[in-house]
């Protein structure tokens, strides 16, 4: 995932799907007649987000959470796999 965030201090974060550790999703009631939802995506256990989005549409937040899914599933997977063949091969 590529962020870019500043008008005039213009930053650009690029964090991997399966390096996402937290997703923490809120809808203050003041968000709920425009259908947008607030989101804080934390790679470290650090207490601070890594990336705090103010407002993202439902169907973004959806396809976030479903990307870093497939992501960390396919990671889990190739796990497994080096972990069998290393198994193996003793």
């Amino acid at each position: 995932m590529n962020c870019k965030k500043g008008i005039f201090n213009k930053n650009q974060l690029h964090i991997p799907f399966e390096r996402i550790q937290t997703i923490t999703r809120t809808i203050p009631f003041y968000y709920q007649p425009f259908h947008v939802v607030r989101m804080q995506i934390d790679t470290s256990g650090q207490g601070k987000p890594d990336v705090d989005f103010d407002a993202l549409t439902i169907k973004q937040a959806n396809l976030i959470e479903q990307k870093r899914r497939v992501a960390q599933n396919i990671f889990r997977k190739n796990l497994r796999q080096l972990k069998q063949r290393s198994f193996n091969i003793r």
